[in-house]
């Protein structure tokens, strides 16, 4: 694996210039999180679109971890204008692979239950892998997550979304006035990530 450093300035999230620097002919794909953590930073469409043609344009592949989807705040999901929505990177193209889970929109954290949406053409050999590493979701999981999408279920969940913003836009101010810098206001997941340079040198000390 190749990492590269990210920071304020790009919003804590690579883009396709730093990928165009970084990539050799070793790399066969770029895996990002959006939202990330720990930052809650949002890759947008725009960019995630020239991630996309970036890693494309190598041969690559574009791995999306969309584990946080759903959670997100003070955004209204943008409209690509062909029926998709600009919200996962599935709306980009159907050659990205997107992994997703039930464990935090849905709060099924520990139940072990999430999905891979593929380009078709892999779905055969990603089948293949899979059953050597498991046999299948147990069945109370799969029963569980089927009632997660009844609409009292996703209303409930929405207003837990709207509980986390809330939180949100409280602390983030209270941070602040404490002396904490936000160098990136998250706009997803639920996480603050804070910088406390100003107070102590060492976070661990803190």
């Amino acid at each position: 694996p190749r990492s590269m450093a990210v920071g304020p300035e790009t919003n804590y999230q690579p883009t396709a210039e730093l990928v165009a620097h970084h990539w050799t002919e070793h790399c066969k794909g770029l895996l990002v999180a959006s939202p990330a953590n720990p930052t809650g930073t949002l890759i947008e469409p725009a960019v995630m679109g020239r991630l996309a043609a970036c890693v494309s344009q190598r041969g690559g592949a574009l791995l999306v971890d969309e584990i946080y989807h759903g959670l997100t705040y003070g955004q209204q999901a943008a409209s690509l204008g062909n029926g998709r929505n600009a919200s996962t990177a599935l709306a980009l193209s159907d050659e990205v692979f997107v992994i997703n889970s039930f464990s935090k929109y849905f709060g099924m954290t520990g139940w072990r239950l999430g999905w891979l949406v593929a380009p078709p053409r892999f779905v055969r050999d990603i089948e293949k892998l899979a059953q050597n590493l498991f046999i299948s979701p147990s069945s109370p999981a799969q029963h569980a997550a089927l009632a997660a999408f009844l609409p009292e279920t996703i209303a409930e969940l929405e207003m837990r979304r709207r509980e986390f913003q809330e939180r949100r836009d409280y602390l983030l101010p209270a941070l602040q006035s404490l002396g904490f810098r936000i160098t990136a206001k998250p706009s997803g997941a639920f996480y603050l990530y804070a910088d406390c340079s100003e107070i102590a040198p060492d976070s661990d000390a803190l």
